[in-house]
């Protein structure tokens, strides 16, 4: 399913994101590491859902612009507590990033002057203390969401909106499992680091022990969803590669060609 292998690439990009935020502080104290780690994966998280949630209601039949001041609200909150989580565990005694009392950045490893950037995007701040690591997982991880919730949503047929038929119940299937999809990659690329970081697992990420399978079932679960709303009456793809739902352009988005 080449739609869905595409998607399969946004959500590699938020497993970079996750490496970028781990594995450049090898030599960090483990508290610093596990905080960068957790509480990126929480803003991506909260992220994604928030506006799963805001663009499954215009779906649904609700006329509204996402993100909306409740997704917004979700959204500045994940990253305000991901900001102060850094700031916290990496400032030093004085929880700040910006006096001679926090960590500096070549004692624990962080080797990059610049965010390395996300497809040619903004991301590509200086780095010279952990509130710059801060902005650059904010960047990175904002744009990597957008890009995966626009693949779910911008193509889908706004005339269907609200219909409550066959073809806005796949469209309402679509961004739901895909959202899930990322939730569940990035939780277990974010528990894999973890591990790392602990001793517990040898790595590199995803490991074979528990991330790969826990990826590989959760790609299976959003196949399995779509499939199910939007596969017509044997719930699955056609031989010739059209769905029941084909006259809408999301039903060739993800399970065509």
């Amino acid at each position: 399913m080449k739609s869905q292998s595409r998607f399969a690439l946004v959500a590699s990009a938020l497993v970079a994101a996750i490496a970028l935020a781990t594995a450049a502080h090898a030599g960090d104290p483990a508290k610093c590491q596990q905080a960068i780690a957790k509480n990126f994966a929480k803003y991506v998280q909260t992220k994604t859902k928030a506006l799963q949630k805001c663009n499954e209601g215009i779906v649904k039949g609700t006329p509204n612009t996402c993100p909306d001041t409740a997704a917004t609200d979700k959204i500045q909150k994940a990253e305000s507590k991901m900001r102060g989580a850094i700031s916290s565990q990496c400032g030093g005694s004085t929880k700040s990033c910006t006096d001679g009392d926090a960590v500096a950045l070549s004692s624990i490893g962080w080797t990059m002057a610049t965010c390395p950037n996300f497809e040619n995007g903004s991301c590509n701040n200086a780095i010279a203390n952990c509130n710059d690591i801060a902005d650059c997982l904010a960047c990175v991880g904002e744009a990597a969401v957008d890009q995966a919730i626009s693949l779910s949503y911008d193509d889908l047929t706004a005339g269907e909106f609200g219909s409550g038929d066959a073809v806005n119940k796949c469209q309402l299937a679509i961004g739901k499992n895909a959202a899930k999809f990322i939730g569940a990659k990035n939780k277990a690329l974010e528990k894999c680091e973890v591990g790392v970081m602990k001793g517990s697992v040898t790595g590199p990420c995803p490991d074979a022990t528990k991330a790969q399978p826990a990826i590989a079932k959760a790609q299976s679960k959003m196949q399995a969803g779509i499939c199910k709303a939007c596969g017509g009456a044997d719930k699955s793809q056609l031989s010739d590669g059209r769905e029941v739902v084909s006259r809408s352009r999301q039903g060739r988005q993800y399970l065509g060609n």
